[in-house]
């Protein structure tokens, strides 16, 4: 019984943390401030867009990134850019134009944002 609650005790104690205390810090320390002209979290450091919303890309070639399949030759529509903090990519999404499927490009923190022109061109 004592066992049982020290776990509901501490799973109590993380909530707080999580949801009411650690939120309350980050604002104090300016790591959450954001204005309507700064960079969202899509683009840290001030990183310009790679995709233009609406413009057209063709697939250079036939790969897998996380859900989504790409086809070489394949027309896309750019339609957003998005974090993933699960991830720790950018997630770029795309409207096939042959049959309106959703695909999602992921690019790592890690990888250069450059490296979509292995990938894709500009049409």
């Amino acid at each position: 019984m004592l066992n049982g609650l020290g776990i509901i005790a501490g799973i109590v104690v993380l909530g707080i943390w999580q949801f009411l205390i650690w939120p309350v810090l980050r604002k104090r320390s300016g790591s959450a401030k954001r204005d309507s002209k700064s960079p969202g979290p899509s683009r840290p450091g001030g990183r310009q867009p790679i995709f233009a919303r609406g413009a057209h890309y063709r697939c250079l070639l036939s790969f897998q990134s996380g859900p989504s399949s790409f086809e070489a030759g394949e027309v896309l529509t750019f339609l957003k850019e998005t974090y993933s903090r699960y991830d720790t990519a950018f997630v770029y999404e795309f409207r096939s134009d042959a049959d309106g499927q959703l695909k999602y490009w992921l690019l790592s923190d890690g990888d250069t944002p450059l490296s979509w022109t292995k990938y894709f061109e500009s049409l």
